[in-house]
């Protein structure tokens, strides 16, 4: 832009020069006619210059607005785009901190089920040593029983021999 305005300076200045050659023309001695046609078609040519440059300078102004107005639509769009994201990030956050909240949830879940298992695994333990020894005082006795139940028998058998001896013996005395 500054180009044209550069370009349009100087037309206006060749503008200037050429009226102020015009008017020197004319007080100096009145030159020729033709001279004077010449010199008013310059001006024309440089006025109608000065016309087309200034056309141009508004076309290009107006071609500039534009552009502005689109850069303008466009950084309306992005940030839009940006604030969209913004919250969509926000609310990927809110849903990780959620899911974070449950996954320490569920992880204080498992640490006590873990401390129960192990709580309950040492009881197990704890209950098939009780199991074992319960298990060999339980075959000691049926041993004592079983020998428990031989010396009954042999004490009854002794008992029964005495009462048969006795019977005897009361028959025999009698």
């Amino acid at each position: 832009m500054s180009t044209l305005d550069g370009k349009l300076g100087i037309k206006q200045t060749e503008l200037k020069t050429a009226k102020d050659a015009l008017v020197a023309a004319e007080a100096a001695s009145k030159t020729s006619k033709t001279e004077l046609d010449q010199l008013k078609q310059t001006n024309d040519s440089l006025k109608s210059q000065v016309s087309e440059l200034t056309a141009t300078v508004s076309r290009k102004d107006a071609e500039v607005q534009q552009k502005n107005g689109e850069i303008q639509q466009k950084n309306g769009e992005i940030q839009q785009k940006i604030a969209e994201i913004q919250q969509k990030i926000e609310e990927g956050n809110q849903k990780v901190a959620a899911k974070q909240k449950e996954f320490d949830a569920k992880q204080a879940e498992l640490n006590t089920a873990n401390e129960k298992l192990a709580a309950a695994t040492q009881t197990i333990a704890q209950y098939t040593t009780d199991k074992r020894n319960l298990q060999t005082s339980l075959e000691s006795l049926k041993a004592d029983n079983d020998e428990t139940k031989i010396k009954l028998e042999k004490a009854q058998k002794e008992v029964q021999d005495l009462k048969d001896y006795a019977s005897q013996l009361e028959n025999k005395y009698k």
